[in-house]
């Protein structure tokens, strides 16, 4: 069995589809597992993390990026991904610089034209694209695709055609264990060609949804699989994994996409949120933090499409101190951090169902997440979901000396039951075709 993930932007798709490549890779040690990077160079991914490299060579997984597609020497291969190493995402405005002309002598001046290198670069990436090497390179039976609603990269017609061609079994991912509302839109497959082929599934990871309602004609074709970070077995397996525990407390603080310094809030936004709301929140962690009492480690952790630099500068005009920025996965951090902290983010339900402490700061989007009953439910019986009344500082207290984690584990199972692994195992074997 050929397994190939297909990995767009960022790595969202990843916290979904890694548990699931170890269980499969743990049950079919024969397969053949290949992530497939739609960048040049994966680090335009991954960023700095390392996680992600370990977890495919201990689970031997091939990592493949696009210019490993490309017609040409070894040589050229290698200074191609140098040159295209830096990710679009880091990308860092002009206005930035002006703001604080110190930044000239950092990496900063680097990203700053970012977009054009990336025209560049796919311009060139699309001549060079040697469409006899993606066969030879990628030949799957099963396929989970990073469904977004653009698929724009150098050599795109080219792995679309194979698929069409050859037709695996096709696995369209989520990127969140729920959306906010039970009808989801569903996005294109291909928003160039076939909408939904009849070779694709939908995967439902939250078991309220009712997107198969609005293609009523496919809804055999939407499939409940729930989302892999939940599943007892890989939470057993990460438990077992060595930590790295100081007698500093250390906080993990998740951080949404924000737009730049003084950009208006377009109307209607809701998940990318204004750079002064960013700083009010990491303001309150710190005075929050000063009323504790106690030595605290932060490790940031940005949305995967923030850029690091504009996170960077954010942080150093807040009031926070003793802050690291990390973009490792969870998996990584689940043992070796004592207390979460975020504004609302999907991403939290993974280190509760954990065990880890995690407070979930209320805002204004969280009061519009909570128009869904169900996720109203999900969230505001958390132990520690903190209102806007609330004092942080008594909620941190609570989490790092009276905290068991039992009661919200039960919670959060009533919405995501055990399980899902063997499910997936049991739909890419060909065991249960449609659920």
């Amino acid at each position: 069995m050929n397994i190939l993930q297909i990995v767009l932007t960022n790595t969202s798709t990843l916290d979904t589809s890694l548990p699931a490549l170890w269980y499969l890779r743990n049950q079919h040690p024969e397969a053949q597992i290949t992530i497939l990077y739609c960048v040049s160079n994966r680090s335009q991914v991954l960023r700095e993390a390392t996680y992600f490299d370990e977890f495919c060579v201990t689970n031997q997984i091939k990592q493949l990026d696009l210019v490993d597609l490309l017609k040409m020497p070894r040589a050229i291969r290698s200074l191609w991904r140098k040159v295209f190493s830096a990710s679009a995402n880091d990308a860092f405005p002009l206005r930035g610089l002006l703001r604080d002309p110190r930044l000239i002598f950092s990496s900063a001046p680097l990203h700053v034209a970012t977009g054009l290198r990336s025209k560049i670069e796919a311009a060139l990436g699309e001549r060079l694209i040697d469409s006899a090497r993606i066969s030879a390179l990628l030949d799957p039976d099963v396929v989970l695709f990073d469904l977004r609603e653009k698929t724009q990269f150098y050599g795109r017609k080219s792995v679309f055609d194979l698929l069409s061609a050859r037709q695996p079994l096709t696995l369209l991912m989520p990127h969140a264990p729920h959306n906010i509302t039970p009808y989801e839109d569903v996005a294109s497959f291909d928003e160039e060609g076939e909408y939904f082929p009849t070779f694709c599934r939908y995967w439902i990871p939250f078991k309220h949804s009712r997107a198969s309602e609005l293609m009523p004609d496919r809804a055999d074709d939407f499939i409940d699989l729930g989302y892999p970070a939940f599943d007892s077995a890989w939470m057993a397996h990460l438990k077992t994994l060595s930590s790295r525990r100081t007698t500093t407390k250390r906080c993990l603080v998740m951080l949404r996409n924000f737009f730049d310094k003084d950009q208006p809030t377009p109307e209607g936004e809701w998940f990318t949120v204004s750079y002064e709301d960013t700083v009010r929140f990491v303001n309150r962690l710190a005075d929050a933090s000063r009323e504790l009492g106690q030595a605290v480690e932060f490790i940031v952790k940005p949305h995967p499409k923030a850029s690091q630099l504009r996170v960077a500068e954010l942080l150093r005009g807040t009031r926070l101190a003793n802050w690291t920025i990390s973009y490792e996965p969870f998996y990584k951090q689940l043992n070796e951090i004592d207390l979460v902290v975020s504004p609302y983010t999907t991403s939290l339900l993974i280190t509760q169902m954990f065990g880890i402490p995690s407070i979930l700061v209320e805002d204004e989007l969280q009061a519009y997440v909570n128009r869904w009953e169900v996720l109203g439910d999900i969230y505001t019986n958390l132990s520690l979901y903190c209102r806007q009344a609330d004092s942080l500082a008594l909620h941190m207290r609570r989490g790092l000396t009276d905290y068991e984690p039992g009661r919200d584990v039960a919670h959060l199972r009533q919405y995501f039951p055990d399980g899902n692994l063997a499910a997936i195992d049991a739909l890419v074997s060909g065991r249960d075709a449609k659920n």
